[in-house]
């Protein structure tokens, strides 16, 4: 934004509104505290240049400041420096929350007042652009002992939720000595929010706006934007402001746990001092020549992010203590467990044949099952722990179906149909399978039934509907998880025999063959979710699977009529 372009906004927001404005007026002169190395604020003279009404939120408004000196023409308004303390005569007004232009000629920045902070009733709203080119100060995470194709991953990932990925360090006990007053933190002080911790430690920074009787307030921003939070905060030492001309920002080492972040709202993240934030422990075990060798973390619970934190540190894992080369296929096994519901399994198969870097597919994947269980209609999910057992394969396996073999003979009830799937191998001969499937006994004479083979996931879309479909249908969290435990890894060549059948699809599964009454109740009951009735529903009569040692692509189907008679 340039300086005319921001003169004539202000001139027009004073001309609407002249005398709404408390606090200072335009041209008094204020200071911003921050910590831009170790753990010494620093003052930054700031210049108040007037009040965009509401702009924020309903009656919160953004007030403008410009920071000069030669700290804030080398700097800007720097990533990291969200809730630092704004003060104007001595007295604590806000906090800097925003910064406004892309590459503005002169740093200008947005303040929360601190009544805004303290009240921290308001809702976060979706966008993070507040209009007039203003949006939150980006927030620094710092990665310590993460792999760059992890962190390149991870960048992608986070970019949407105003973060920025900085280099940092693990532990800073010794480098965070106390500071003067009785509590652990003090306003301008730097302030982590942890993300995991562990084997592998990530960690949000932002600084502190005051201290009130344990209670701490920050960032002058959402966070996340979550409302109600539950996350782990910690002291941080700064180790380097990074000047950059596109954004400069703060580089960090975590320091100790002091309390926990209990609120993150529209105006201000709020914690405790001496509170405590559960976190979800995660536990990966790796098999390796010599053994197994475990890695455990902790991850924040927090639904927009714990999928993505545990992905992370799962394809970290993969990367940083496998070793594996570039030409791999990985194998994962395990569990998501709940407090109060059945564990929820997971198997997932990927392959550096099919094009992707197995360990970000894994994590892709992995992110996408923890994202749905975070994304049911009924209640935020109890998770107590997950489990994972890793298998790195230094042999790029993969398999696409090319072909079904079998007897186009007659078919009659109680007899086999023998099929042969042929599999062209990723850079090797084709594998034969063959797969016995029993016709059930009790079909009449003219039924048409058909044959579906393939990968797991083409056949479940073919015999049992979309999942979303499914999903919908449920009737309450475990038949919601239900659904997601059916899902099976790509390695499992499946085989499916149907029959064409009308099918309801209600509490996250298909019903076939039910009267009208029950189909009523399920349509009407008092747990009724929307249900789909389809014709043509294929209702299964054998399944068969058959674990590849690869990942496995495509589907092929062959219709049969049923004869009449059976099988002596």
């Amino acid at each position: 934004m340039t300086r005319t372009a921001l003169a004539v906004l202000l001139a027009v927001v004073t001309a609407l509104s002249p005398a709404a404005a408390r606090g200072p007026s335009p041209g008094d002169r204020g200071e911003v505290r921050t910590v831009l190395q170790g753990n010494v604020v620093e003052t930054i003279p700031v210049r108040y240049l007037g009040v965009l009404r509401s702009a924020i939120g309903a009656g919160v408004d953004l007030h403008l400041v410009e920071l000069e000196g030669p700290t804030a023409d080398e700097v800007g308004v720097a990533a990291g420096m969200s809730g630092s303390p704004v003060y104007f005569g001595g007295r604590l007004f806000g906090a800097l929350g925003y910064r406004l232009g892309t590459l503005p000629t002169k740093p200008i920045g947005g303040v929360v007042r601190f009544e805004d902070m303290e009240a921290a009733r308001l809702a976060a709203s979706g966008g993070r652009e507040v209009g007039a080119g203003a949006a939150p100060i980006a927030t620094p995470v710092t990665l310590s002992g993460v792999a760059p194709e992890v962190r390149s991953w991870l960048a992608g990932e986070l970019v949407t939720s105003g973060m920025v990925l900085a280099p940092g360090g693990a532990e800073a006990q010794e480098a965070t000595p106390a500071l003067d007053g009785d509590e652990p933190t003090a306003p301008g002080q730097p302030l982590a929010v942890e993300l995991v911790r562990g084997d592998l430690r990530i960690a949000a920074t932002g600084t502190v706006t005051a201290v009130e009787n344990g209670v701490v307030y920050a960032f002058g921003h959402p966070f996340i934007g979550s409302g109600r939070a539950e996350l782990p905060m910690a002291r941080a030492e700064i180790v380097h402001t990074l000047a950059d001309r596109v954004g400069s920002l703060k580089l960090a080492n975590i320091g100790p746990e002091i309390g926990a972040i209990l609120d993150d709202r529209l105006t201000a993240v709020v914690g405790r001092i001496g509170g405590t934030a559960r976190m979800i422990p995660v536990e990966v075990r790796i098999a390796e020549n010599d053994g197994v060798r475990t890695r455990r973390f902790e991850v924040a619970r927090q639904s927009e992010l714990t999928p993505t934190l545990v992905a992370s540190a799962v394809a970290n894992v993969l990367i940083s203590d496998v070793r594996f080369e570039r030409r791999a296929t990985v194998l994962a096994k395990g569990r998501i467990r709940f407090e109060h519901e059945a564990p929820l399994p997971l198997e997932l198969a990927f392959s550096s044949a099919t094009g992707a870097e197995p360990a970000i597919a894994a994590a892709v994947a992995l992110q996408g099952v923890i994202a749905a269980v975070y994304r049911n209609p009924f209640r935020e999910p109890d998770v107590a722990g997950i489990d994972l057992d890793l298998e790195a394969g230094g042999d790029a396996s993969a398999f696409a179906l090319s072909d079904l073999l079998y007897d186009r003979g007659t078919v009659r009830p109680g007899s086999t149909i023998a099929v042969t799937a042929v599999l062209d191998r990723y850079r090797g001969e084709p594998l034969r399978r063959r797969i016995d499937l029993p016709v059930p006994v009790g079909l009449a004479p003219g039924t048409r039934i058909a044959l579906v083979v393939g990968d797991p996931d083409s056949v479940d879309r073919l015999t049992a509907g979309p999942e979303d479909v499914r999903l919908a249908s449920a009737a309450d969290l475990p038949s919601y998880l239900a659904v997601l435990a059916g899902r099976r890894p790509a390695n499992v060549l499946t085989a499916v025999l149907v029959r064409a059948d009308d099918g309801l699809v209600a509490a996250g599964a298909v019903r076939h063959d039910l009267p009208p009454s029950a189909e009523r109740l399920a349509a009407d009951g008092p747990n009724a979710r929307p249900s789909l009735r389809e014709r043509r529903r294929l209702a299964p009569l054998t399944r068969i699977e058959d674990a590849l040692p690869g990942p496995v692509q495509g589907v092929a189907t062959a219709v049969f009529t049923i004869a009449g008679g059976s099988e002596p």
